[in-house]
């Protein structure tokens, strides 16, 4: 490719006004994105420091009455281990597990603010659940305005309106004719075009990603990894507009081809999976799964003595010693109903589990229908805010819930257990990105070499 093909190509482009308006409301969007992305990392910051404060206090005050009921009673008798273990299965000894901030929130907010980032763990509890903060319905439904909407709305249009003219706008002007008649063949000609053109789009992303890293303190590999998911979702549109100029007439036709190829590939196709997925996989009904843990939480109230009984003889070590029957008779009464309907609700918390895992597991396979439906799951994935990193803060604190409740009902004397999440390698979110990447890089490859294989024959352009 010719170095002086390139400079003049350079020098037509920087003369067009419409890439730097197209430029201009890109780089405004883009920033109006990252800045809610960082609004949300904040909002994310601070409001898990004021839980982790609530649960301080709370631990100092259950901590407190754990040892004070260590010591032994009046009578010179150490209390049992239920008397032991109330302050912490009680509602007040619950901790608190929170998803730290995603590893590159400012660039996307994804399913942060309709999956929750922190959730109360307590002895009690038959599932601890991701809270979810209190906000409009409408804005939830909606969505944020964040950088990954507008990589996958507005960055194709950039992209196309840099390129719907390539061949036809020289073709209108008179000038398709003298071009052909230099000594340089055509292809060439129109490559060095869209190798400036999409330089010029790949430098909005690149800079993003460098911005990230140098302003964010951002992993740089996974900075990287995002940055080649915005390149291979641009080369795709740049291949269909190549494509389209490839086949097209006027410069009017060639944008009314793309705006219909948009659509359909933004709007058409997402919505049909969505219906897709729904027709062979409805979501799991939440209504049916606490209509069951107030139908245990009821059965279980009116069988409360049996199940004493019950929990005194599969456990003699937690029966009151004398003294303490009509202290600790509530206590008693309350784990014994506890662990009753946590065995009657689990298999419908895991029946919802697995019909919600499923349905998950189907919409990520459809994701190849669309390109965009592709490039959206991989920057969730990159920046931490998609479906992967909440299954794991769910998992973890599943995990978490169950060590907690062994220790608050069987003390011996070990280290109150805490939270910490476990943040997957950027090894394995690649793995799992990787497939994306390669089915965008196929499909640009085969549109790009179908419109040059076109674009090569002069006369077809003429």
């Amino acid at each position: 490719m010719s170095h002086s093909l390139l400079r003049t190509e350079w020098r037509l482009l920087v003369r067009d006004r419409a890439l730097g308006t197209l430029l201009v409301i890109l780089v405004a969007a883009s920033g109006y994105g990252i800045y809610n992305g960082l609004e949300m990392v904040r909002f994310q910051s601070a409001t898990s420091a004021a839980v982790q404060e609530d649960g301080r206090a709370r631990m100092e005050e259950v901590v407190a009455r754990h040892e004070q009921m260590q010591r032994p009673a009046a009578d010179g008798e150490t209390q049992s281990p239920m008397a032991r273990a109330q302050p912490l299965s009680s509602m007040l000894g619950t901790q608190y597990a929170i998803l730290p901030p995603a590893p590159l929130g400012m660039l996307g907010t994804g399913q942060t603010d309709l999956s929750g980032f922190y959730a109360g763990v307590s002895a009690r509890q038959q599932n601890a659940a991701p809270t979810n903060e209190i906000d409009n319905p409408v804005h939830l439904m909606a969505g944020r305005f964040d950088l990954t909407f507008v990589l996958l709305l507005l960055y194709p249009l950039l992209i196309m309106g840099l390129l719907f003219n390539l061949v036809s706008g020289e073709r209108e002007q008179g000038t398709l004719r003298l071009m052909a008649a230099q000594p340089v063949r055509m292809i060439r000609v129109m490559w060095s075009r869209l190798a400036i053109r999409f330089a010029v789009v790949a430098a909005v992303p690149a800079a993003i990603a460098a911005c990230a890293v140098l302003l964010a303190d951002a992993e740089g590999a996974r900075a990287l990894l995002w940055l080649a998911i915005a390149l291979c979702y641009g080369a795709f549109w740049v291949a269909v507009s190549l494509l389209v100029n490839a086949y097209g007439r006027t410069s009017a036709g060639n944008a009314a081809v793309l705006l219909a190829v948009w659509l359909l590939v933004i709007v058409g196709v997402p919505a049909a999976q969505q219906m897709l997925v729904s027709a062979n996989h409805p979501p799991p009904s939440e209504i049916t799964l606490v209509a069951a843990m107030r139908a245990a939480q009821d059965e279980a109230s009116k069988r409360g003595d049996d199940l004493v009984k019950e929990l005194y003889f599969e456990h003699p070590e937690l029966a009151p010693v004398s003294g303490e029957q009509d202290a600790r008779r509530f206590y008693n009464r309350r784990m014994a109903i506890d662990l009753h309907v946590q065995k009657a609700v689990q298999p419908v918390i895991d029946e919802f589990d697995r019909d919600f895992s499923e349905r998950q597991a189907l919409a990520h396979r459809y994701r190849f229908l669309s390109p965009a439906l592709t490039a959206q799951a991989a920057l969730e994935d990159v920046t931490g805010t998609g479906m992967d990193r909440q299954r794991d803060f769910r998992e973890q604190v599943s995990a978490f819930q169950a060590q907690w409740r062994t220790f608050a009902q069987a003390q011996d004397g070990a280290q109150i257990p805490r939270f910490e999440f476990s943040e997957a390698p950027l090894s394995s979110v690649t793995a799992r990105v990787m497939p994306g990447l390669l089915v965008l890089l196929a499909l640009s490859a085969i549109l790009a070499g179908v419109a040059t294989r076109r674009l090569s024959k002069v006369s077809r352009l003429l």
